[in-house]
C-alpha cells in the first residue's frame, strides 16, 4: 500500500467521503451543465479512486460543442501511487462513410466524400471521414447530422434521387482507458439523378459549404473553411484505406487515424461482397 493511499484511506474512514465529493464534482461541472453525469466515484482495488483531498488536477471546456475535459488527481488502481487521469464530458463520437452514387450510363460511378482538414501537431493538410461531436444528436441520428454538418446542401439538393443511411455498428468504446465515450459508425449513399462530374461534384459541396460557415462574405476563399470537402474516386481512396492493413501505409495524412481504417474495414466486412475490386490484398493461408 502506499503511504499516500493509506493515509486518504485514513483521514476518510468512517465518513461519507464519496456522496460528499460526488456532491463537489456535480456542483463543479454544474456550472457547464453536466453535473448530472457525476454520479459514482470508484473506491475498490479494481477501480479508479479520486483523491477526495483535491479531486481536480485542471479542466479545459470548449462551449460551442458543449465539450468538457477534467483531469482528477487519482491512485493508481495497481500500485496507488498518486497519478491522473483525464476524462472526457460531452456528445458521443461519430464517424460517417460517405459514398455518391452517380450515373454513367448503364451503371454508375462511385466515391468517397470525405474531409479535409490542417492538423495543428503534424502541420499538414490530412483526410479523414466525416467525424466528431454534434450537440443533441442521438445514436439514431448521427448519420444524418454528421452529414448535414460537414457536407451541407446534399440532403435538400434537387440534383438528389435518394439517401441510403444506416449505422454500422452498435454503440462501443472510443477508448476506455482515459476518454470514457462512446462511438456509433454509420454510412451514407448518395444517389445522383443524372451524371455529374467530379469535379462538379466537388464545387456544389465546397459552395454550400462556404454559403453555410460565411453567408454574409459567398466570395470567400475555401481554404478558409473548417473543413474542406473531398471528392475522391472509391478506388482511389480504397487504395489509400487498403494500404494500412496490406502494412504498405506511407502517407500518415491520407486516412490514417483509426476511425478512417476502421470503419472502413467495418464497412468492407458488411459490404464488400459488392465491390470486390476494392478488397485488400489477400493474406497468405493460415
Amino acid at each position: 500500500m502506499h503511504p499516500d493511499w493509506g493515509q486518504l484511506r485514513e483521514s476518510v474512514k468512517g465518513k461519507p467521503w464519496k456522496s460528499a465529493l460526488v456532491t463537489s464534482l456535480k456542483a463543479f461541472l454544474g456550472f457547464w451543465g453536466w453535473g448530472e453525469w457525476a454520479n459514482i466515484i470508484g473506491s475498490g482495488l479494481k477501480e479508479t479512486e479520486i483523491d477526495a483531498r483535491n479531486p481536480i488536477a485542471g479542466f479545459f471546456g470548449f462551449e460551442p460543442l458543449h465539450l468538457l475535459w477534467v483531469q482528477f488527481n487519482t491512485f493508481d488502481q495497481n500500485t496507488k501511487k498518486p497519478s491522473r487521469r483525464t476524462v472526457r464530458f460531452g456528445p458521443d463520437d461519430g464517424v460517417l462513410l460517405t459514398l455518391a452514387k452517380v450515373p454513367d450510363g448503364n451503371s454508375f460511378k462511385w466515391y468517397l466524400l470525405a474531409r479535409r482538414k490542417y492538423q495543428f501537431g503534424a502541420k499538414d493538410l490530412f483526410f479523414e471521414f466525416l467525424r466528431g461531436w454534434v450537440p443533441d444528436s442521438t445514436n439514431e441520428d448521427r448519420g444524418w447530422k454528421l452529414l448535414g454538418r460537414d457536407l451541407p446542401g446534399l440532403k435538400d439538393s434537387p440534383l438528389v434521387s435518394s439517401i441510403f443511411e444506416q449505422k454500422i455498428t452498435s454503440p462501443i468504446w472510443e477508448n476506455t482507458a482515459d476518454q470514457n465515450n462512446k462511438i456509433t459508425r454509420h454510412l451514407i449513399v448518395v444517389t445522383f439523378e443524372e451524371e455529374i462530374s467530379q469535379s462538379d461534384l466537388q464545387k456544389m459541396l465546397t459552395d454550400a459549404k462556404i454559403q453555410t460557415e460565411y453567408p454574409d462574405e459567398p466570395n470567400v476563399n475555401a481554404e478558409f473553411l473548417t473543413s474542406h470537402p473531398l471528392v475522391i474516386p472509391l478506388g482511389e481512396a480504397a487504395g489509400m484505406l487498403n494500404a494500412y492493413s496490406e502494412l504498405n501505409g506511407k502517407d500518415l495524412y491520407q486516412f490514417g487515424e483509426d476511425f478512417s481504417v476502421s470503419t472502413w474495414a467495418l464497412f468492407l466486412i458488411r459490404w464488400g461482397w459488392q465491390f470486390p475490386h476494392l478488397m485488400p490484398e489477400k493474406g497468405n493461408a493460415l
